[in-house]
């Protein structure tokens, strides 16, 4: 054979195995993608970030609401602590009567 026949051989050669190697890799490739693509929409009907940003609005306005309930149950705790205080000092007041009335 001739140098020029080889050097054709060889090109050819390397033309085939490069291109075995990209439709391996383009498989490779593609399988990995197919199992992202299920990772991504499995089990939502939705795209994922509109699903993800629906859920975290919802989440938002949920911290929102128990902030708004525990402000309330502070001001609750505020209010008894007066009126506990205030009952104290009645029942003091009441005590304090009783024992001048028994002297």
């Amino acid at each position: 054979m001739s140098d020029q026949v080889d050097i054709a051989i060889i090109g050819a050669l390397s033309n085939i195995v490069l291109g075995v190697l990209g439709v391996l890799g383009y498989k490779r490739l593609r399988r990995r993608t197919d199992e992202v693509g299920f990772e991504i929409t499995n089990d939502h009907e939705r795209p994922l970030r509109a699903d993800m940003d629906d859920k975290h609005t919802e989440l938002v306005r949920e911290l929102r609401e128990t902030r708004r309930d525990v402000g309330g149950m502070r001001q609750d705790v505020r209010q008894l602590r007066v009126d506990l205080s205030q009952l104290t000092s009645r029942v003091n007041d009441i005590d304090d009567t009783q024992r001048k009335e028994r002297k």
